[in-house]
């Protein structure tokens, strides 16, 4: 079930680290600006780069790949470097304002909802969410997330 929540809205964040993930993904954290904004495991928001030279002003859709318990006004993104606006992504300093549209999602309602235990696959950078929600129910949840790939041997994810 993908829809907004009632408190969906646009706002800004600073970039506070972009990192490559290898070859072909990046993550890219954002600061929020104003820290009574906060998020959920599993959200995703629609990302604009407005005063960025070379990178598309139009907002793009990218998943959350934290979980906000330590860092709730910190958000996480795992991005696929697949075409022209991602591969761009990689080169955008830090300190660089990043509007949000959202949050979109209700996948935390969901998993947090069921009491059964949770199996989750996915693949490529549409594990994001799935690593989100398995980094927020870690300890207290039966989650198991399988996510095929050469990314295993990749140490940022072990």
């Amino acid at each position: 079930m993908v829809k907004a929540r009632n408190w969906s809205l646009s706002f800004s964040s600073n970039g506070k680290k972009n990192t490559s993930l290898g070859t072909d993904m990046q993550e890219l954290t954002l600061q929020f600006k104003d820290e009574s904004k906060n998020y959920q495991a599993g959200d995703f928001y629609f990302l604009s780069f407005r005063n960025v030279k070379g990178i598309s002003k139009e907002p793009h859709p990218f998943s959350v790949s934290s979980a906000p318990l330590n860092k709730p006004h910190e958000v996480s993104f795992m991005i696929h470097r697949l075409g022209d606006f991602t591969q761009k992504i990689a080169n955008i300093p830090i300190g660089t304002e990043v509007k949000l549209e959202g949050p979109f999602g209700m996948f935390n309602d969901e998993v947090k909802a069921d009491k059964s235990p949770v199996i989750l696959y996915g693949l490529g950078s549409g594990v994001a969410p799935l690593i989100s929600l398995a980094l927020q129910y870690a300890g207290n949840k039966q989650l198991h997330l399988i996510w095929p790939g050469p990314q295993v041997n990749n140490p940022h994810y072990q």
